[in-house]
């Protein structure tokens, strides 16, 4: 008697893909501990600048997350809340800025133009990351003094 060990290798590992399928949609339906806290839109409206806090849980502090968007499709903004901070990540230096209640650190984000995003946070706070551009978005930094 033969067997067919590509049929049988392919009911082996169907267990193991609908685990991962399974765990996977479990992960994109909570998004970790990320939410959205306010949402800046272009004056075009083709982008909208997202801020996010983060909560790392009991080990780390809340940071605060920049993301830019395109307004194009509904995933983007799925993705940026899966990927949070694609252009600033920072946080209040364990203390030394101010926190909202959600421990968010205050940003002053506005749009000069369709693609020119101005986003100002307090000098003492630590950043982890800050991109100059996304896309065809430029973005200009200013440290406010507290």
């Amino acid at each position: 008697m033969t067997t067919n060990v590509a049929f049988v290798s392919g009911i082996l590992h169907k267990p193991k893909k609908t685990y991962l399928l399974f765990l996977l949609a479990v992960a994109w339906l909570f998004n970790g501990c990320v939410d959205v806290r306010r949402e800046v839109t272009s004056p075009n409206g083709q982008w909208v600048a997202l801020v996010m806090v983060g909560n790392g849980g009991a080990a780390t502090n809340y940071s605060t997350h920049v993301s830019v968007i395109s307004t194009a499709h509904w995933c983007h903004r799925k993705a940026a809340i899966w990927r949070p901070g694609n252009v600033l990540i920072a946080d209040d230096d364990h203390g030394a800025v101010a926190v909202d209640s959600n421990g968010q650190i205050s940003l002053n984000i506005q749009w000069a133009s369709d693609t020119k995003l101005i986003i100002a946070y307090p000098e003492k706070a630590r950043i982890f990351k800050q991109v100059p551009s996304f896309e065809s978005v430029v973005i200009h930094y200013q440290s406010l003094k507290q």
